[in-house]
């Protein structure tokens, strides 16, 4: 029993090269592990240069990333024509892009009708109904199906958002998703 295997989420910084903040990443697990291990490479808003890295990043074994389309602080929230380019590049190496699907717009305006003195939880729940979720799944699964990308929605939080995927599947979509069992 126990852990077996870790996939650990890798975040460059800014200005450095994925490929070799991989490799660091890759040495550092080979001389303290004692499970197997691999690396999702998140993709920022803020580093272009990376996308240009992916075949690289590929070569090192690397071929899922991890996006948000949600979250606007600095390097985060990856707009329509940044994912766009993501799934471009990730298909052209065949690769799966794990994706944190919430609609930035959605989120925004529903923020701007906060009642005063609402509390923080009332608050992030009030801005993210199904609807942030499901706006983001049509948006994403449209682009991955033009682009013949896989895409991997990740944490899926609503029976409306599952019912977007198969959707989206039943559109000819590569589209998986996942949840967590506080969702459930």
């Amino acid at each position: 029993g126990g852990v077996t295997t870790v996939l650990h989420h890798v975040y460059p910084e800014v200005g450095h090269s994925m490929a070799a903040w991989l490799r660091e990443r890759k040495e550092e697990a080979l001389r303290g592990s004692w499970v197997d291990f691999g690396f999702h490479a998140r993709l920022r808003a803020d580093s272009p240069d990376h996308l240009r890295e992916l075949p690289a990043v590929a070569a090192l074994g690397v071929r899922s990333f991890k996006v948000f389309m949600a979250y606007r602080q600095p390097g985060v929230a990856v707009d329509g024509p940044g994912l766009r380019e993501i799934l471009a590049a990730a298909g052209r190496i065949g690769g799966l892009v794990l994706v944190h699907a919430e609609s930035q717009a959605v989120i925004e305006s529903l923020e701007h009708g906060a009642p005063p003195g609402e509390d923080p939880v009332s608050a992030y729940l009030r801005t993210r109904p199904p609807d942030a979720e499901t706006a983001a799944i049509d948006e994403l699964a449209g682009m991955a199906r033009e682009l013949d990308c896989e895409v991997y929605v990740v944490h899926l939080s609503s029976a409306a958002a599952l019912g977007a995927v198969k959707v989206a599947r039943s559109h000819g979509a590569r589209v998986i998703a996942e949840t967590c069992p506080h969702y459930l």
